[in-house]
């Protein structure tokens, strides 16, 4: 992997007729995996974070070697570096706001815990929902924790799978630009034409299971450009 490059994965994975054969880098802190429904975007995390085994692939993630089948490397998901926040909050519904966010900093010592979870409360501004159990919470306030929950142990890679359909636009475009000021690289997938174009960032477009183009986002989508600018229009 040379300077710069943020992640570097290659995946093999056949499963009856779907097929995924992707070979990818990332070098900008914020990308948008792009793609219709059924093009592999959501496989392609589950592969990066762990929790999808492939045929045949290698993940580096920096410097560590996180995956690599030919070698015998699967890291654990806990072992990665890598957070995943999936479409749907995956929170531990008997536990308390503040309790899922806490969930993946074992390792720390308490006061540091304490610390990290109001921190993040703060960010994301959730403080009054610190007490409040999954069921109490909203789509979109369960999507903040899940945001806040991921992030808690300073992953090196933030993996977002449209996370963000239960909020509106004001609230999208905040907790983005949060995740932008904290600096942790991220893949986000989007089949949202318009989510990958406001963004102006990086974008790679599967189909199919396979990378059909990486660059500069608004240069990749520039063919739909008139129908992006439609839909922002209505």
């Amino acid at each position: 992997m040379t300077e710069g490059q943020i992640l570097e994965a290659a995946i093999e994975i056949q499963r009856g007729s779907f097929a995924l054969r992707v070979h990818f880098l990332l070098r900008s802190s914020w990308t948008v995996l792009f793609g219709a429904s059924g093009a592999g975007k959501t496989t392609v995390l589950r592969v990066l974070a762990g929790l999808t085994q492939p045929n045949r692939g290698s993940v580096r993630v920096g410097k560590n070697q996180i995956l690599d089948t030919d070698r015998k490397i699967a890291l654990p998901p806990g072992k990665r570096g890598i957070g995943l926040v999936p479409q749907q909050a995956a929170l531990f519904p008997h536990l308390r706001a503040r309790d899922n966010i806490d969930f993946g900093l074992a390792g720390f010592k308490r006061p540091i815990r304490q610390e990290r979870v109001q921190e993040l409360l703060r960010l994301f501004e959730i403080e009054a929902l610190a007490e409040r159990k999954p069921r109490q919470l909203s789509g979109g306030e369960r999507q903040r924790v899940a945001i806040a929950q991921a992030l808690a142990p300073s992953p090196e890679l933030l993996l977002l799978d449209e996370p963000f359909n239960a909020l509106d636009a004001a609230s999208r475009a905040a907790i983005i630009e949060k995740l932008r000021r904290i600096g942790v690289p991220v893949l986000y997938v989007s089949h949202d034409l318009i989510d990958a174009w406001q963004n102006d960032a990086d974008a790679i477009l599967l189909d199919s299971g396979r990378v059909v183009a990486q660059g500069q986002a608004r240069t990749i989508l520039a063919p739909h450009r008139d129908q992006i600018l439609r839909q922002l229009q209505t």
